[in-house]
């Protein structure tokens, strides 16, 4: 559904079913048509290890749930003018 909607910004939950947070952002990474749309995970997965196998790869962002209002809508509004915020995971 991503290349035939072409979104502007991605959020992606680590856990989901069928296919996790991960496996999703590799294939999105992968894919010529899709890797320039920014991905901020928006998940409650914080073991160390899982964060770091996704930040690794360099997603626009990881917020932690349940999310700050004003976190998640920075995150949102660097994503868009073009900063890092993976720096700041």
């Amino acid at each position: 559904m991503i290349p035939t909607k072409n979104p502007d910004l991605i959020l992606l939950d680590y856990e989901m079913p069928g296919m996790d947070g991960k496996e999703t952002f590799e294939t999105i990474l992968e894919n010529n048509d899709m890797k320039h749309i920014p991905v901020v995970f928006l998940t409650s997965v914080a073991k160390r290890q899982q964060i770091y196998d996704v930040v690794k790869s360099i997603p626009a962002g990881y917020i932690l749930k349940p999310p700050d209002r004003n976190r998640l809508l920075d995150t949102i509004e660097d994503v868009f003018k073009g900063k890092n915020v993976s720096d700041e995971i």
